[in-house]
């Protein structure tokens, strides 16, 4: 559907607009959960007898390994959420028993 509107309106197949699932027929978003975590800090401290190309590559490494684990928990708890398509105005019922 996006692609259809950009091609048409815009005169630009290429492009994607992601069409926003609004509240009604409106453009304010609905209210969804959000799933945040930080992570540990990583050292990107240089040692000093190593190259730097070698510690960018050792750093970007780590950084990606970082994020992928703590992108795979917040999925995995995402999935799990009893409370994911709740409304928000439920939730305060659905906590007590």
């Amino acid at each position: 559907m996006g692609r259809l509107v950009a091609k048409h309106v815009l005169r630009q197949p290429e492009v994607n607009i992601p069409l926003i699932r609004g509240v009604g027929p409106t453009l304010i978003p609905r209210p969804q959960r959000m799933y945040l975590r930080f992570g540990t800090p990583i050292d990107t401290g240089k040692p000093a007898r190593v190259s730097a190309v070698a510690w960018e590559a050792t750093v970007k490494q780590r950084t990606q390994a970082a994020l992928e684990d703590v992108l795979a928990d917040l999925q995995e708890l995402r999935e799990t959420d009893p409370f994911r398509r709740l409304n928000p105005r439920g939730w305060p019922r659905a906590l007590q028993p």
